[in-house]
């Protein structure tokens, strides 16, 4: 307010000046020599101090308007700061809430498991009373040393409360690796390494020193490779490919049409909507490319040859969008574990795959939301 009345105090007495520098210049002469120019300048100057007062008086309005609109922001500023504050503090006790659900309910899950079974639990009453019961098991309770055991027993409870019967199948496994549930539908699968995969893993590359091929696998520990040639097959250059031998790059799902399996186990197909970027080649090709150099035997030379040939040999994948037959399941022997704590095999579910990976926005949550950076 000071600088605004002194810019008026100036603007006035510059003005006031010229005015009295006219007036006096018109008073020293003689009527007769006020010339017609005269009258003209102190027009011009009177408009001209007119003009700068209107002009000034707009700016201090303009002023006065941003001055408010600093304030209010500033204002908001500080509110959003103290919220902002608020919800970090908020999260940080849901998360420690979490963390001891996590806990509880993990160093529980095998003593529930043992009380159903052995039908000690009020949960059994529910059980029997269900029309369509199923149990759900995830991969934190199967992937430690006594994983068989863990699964033995769940399917001991599925037979004895009748979760797999005629035409019900509600036994279900929660897989969370890409493609798993396809790869054991074709039996792609070795028994040698069913449990204790990467002890096992690891003693068969050092022992033999082979090529590994790994299609898109980058969620294994990477340390078992070390004796061996890997060739990643994949895009996005995730984990796998900062430590292969050799990287070829496949198409994103987006850019290749696919056949797969659901966690479901409902086959589906997919259309690719835009074309590989590079010199991406689909999978297939790349294999089929391979086995004419190495003297295999493979035969299809297009996606629909491809898609016939595992139909013959797979004939579940024949029916498209069709949940396979619901048959009901063999069980062996009765099995009893001892109470554990179960892993949590996901740290950061914003980022679980190479394409969540490579997302910013997922980056932008794993730092903001999860406080830390992958």
């Amino acid at each position: 307010m000071e600088f605004d009345s002194i810019m008026i105090l100036v603007v006035g007495l510059l003005a006031g000046i010229a005015i009295g520098y006219l007036v006096a210049r018109l008073q020293a002469k003689p009527v007769d020599d006020q010339t017609p120019q005269l009258k003209m300048e102190l027009q011009l100057e009177q408009e001209r101090t007119s003009k700068l007062t209107q002009e000034l008086a707009q700016l201090n309005n303009e002023l006065r308007k941003e001055r408010e609109n600093f304030f209010n922001l500033n204002g908001d500023f500080s509110s959003l700061r103290a919220h902002y504050k608020n919800l970090q503090e908020k999260l940080q006790e849901q998360k420690q809430e979490v963390k001891a659900l996590q806990d509880q309910f993990a160093a529980q899950f095998k003593n529930l498991a043992n009380e159903i079974f052995e039908e000690k639990s009020s949960f059994c009453e529910i059980l029997q009373k269900a029309k369509k019961p199923f149990l759900i098991l995830g991969n934190s309770a199967i992937n430690g040393e006594d994983g068989e055991d863990v699964l033995d027993l769940c399917a001991q409870i599925t037979k004895k409360f009748n979760i797999s019967k005629d035409n019900w199948n509600g036994f279900n496994i929660l897989q969370q690796d890409i493609s798993k549930v396809g790869a054991l539908d074709i039996k792609f699968y070795n028994n040698e390494f069913s449990t204790n995969f990467n002890k096992n893993v690891k003693k068969h590359l050092d022992t033999y020193k082979p090529v590994v091929f790994l299609l898109g696998s980058d969620e294994l520990n990477h340390s078992i490779l070390k004796n061996a040639f890997v060739v990643y097959i994949g895009h996005h250059g995730d984990n796998s490919a900062q430590i292969a031998d050799v990287v070829l790059p496949s198409p994103a799902y987006t850019e290749k049409s696919s056949t797969y399996v659901n966690m479901e186990g409902r086959v589906l197909q997919s259309t690719r909507c835009y074309h590989p970027l590079g010199q991406a080649k689909e999978e297939w090709k790349v294999f089929r490319s391979m086995s004419n150099n190495l003297g295999g035997d493979l035969t299809f030379n297009n996606l629909e040859d491809l898609r016939k040939e595992i139909c013959k040999k797979y004939p579940l994948f024949q029916f498209i969008n069709a949940l396979p037959a619901q048959n009901k399941l063999n069980f062996g022997e009765n099995k009893k574990v001892n109470t554990r704590i179960l892993d949590y095999t996901i740290s950061n579910f914003y980022m679980t795959d190479v394409i969540s990976r490579a997302s910013v926005t997922m980056a932008q949550c794993t730092k903001e939301i999860l406080n830390k950076v992958e």
